[in-house]
């Protein structure tokens, strides 16, 4: 907000993309395989109580659908042992992200992709991932936009996730050395804009 100002005459429209996006195509990626599941196996005429089964698989008392992966602070080898159990026994393996590490003020620590490799690992199931740059979130961002997307820009930090999400969608990718990537290194794909942050790709944006 801070010296944003619109270009006399001009209009500007930010819309923001909020970081449960990446939840958002997780959820659909669940109900929608478990649905189509659904739909494939009642045909063959399982009683009510087997359609209901579908897709489930028990760990213990606990009915399993999917094992849905994100960052957080108290995974530990038991939740890894419980998540690969469900995995192996056909369990679906969905990670919001795939980021090796998450950027703090003291430095990178393990990321939600971190975690969901070792469970990855463990289990022997390569992982749908929802988040940046990866199809569902793509699918997702063109559905709530629409042709906004086409002259979009795509800011972040991380070349190899947002970055690559620029040219997934096919729009414009602003660099920010706000984040995980050192300032001014080389970064792949080339961003279009880089700024310090958000700030200074904003105003690169309206001086256009």
């Amino acid at each position: 907000e801070r010296g944003i100002r619109p270009t006399e005459g001009g209009q500007i429209k930010i819309v923001f993309i909020p970081l449960k996006t990446s939840i958002q195509a997780k959820i659909g990626i669940q109900h929608h395989r478990c649905d189509e599941s659904a739909r494939r196996k009642t045909r063959f005429g399982q009683s009510r109580r087997q359609q209901r089964d579908i897709g489930r698989h028990r760990i213990g008392k606990v009915v399993v659908d999917a094992v849905s992966v994100g960052f957080h602070r108290s995974f530990d080898f038991e939740v890894m042992t419980r998540a690969a159990t469900a995995v192996q026994r056909g369990a679906r393996l969905i990670g919001t992200n795939d980021d090796a590490t998450y950027p703090t003020p003291d430095g990178p620590i393990p990321g939600g992709g971190a975690i969901l490799a070792s469970i990855a690992v463990a289990s022997g199931v390569s992982p749908i991932v929802a988040g940046k740059p990866h199809v569902p979130m793509a699918d997702l961002v063109r559905h709530l936009l629409g042709d906004v997307v086409d002259h979009a820009v795509m800011v972040g930090d991380r070349p190899s996730t947002d970055g690559l999400f620029a040219q997934r969608l096919g729009c414009a990718y602003a660099q920010v050395w706000s984040g995980v990537t050192p300032a001014r290194s080389a970064v792949s794909p080339t961003p279009s804009f880089e700024g310090d942050d958000l700030e200074a790709i904003a105003e690169q944006l309206l001086d256009r």
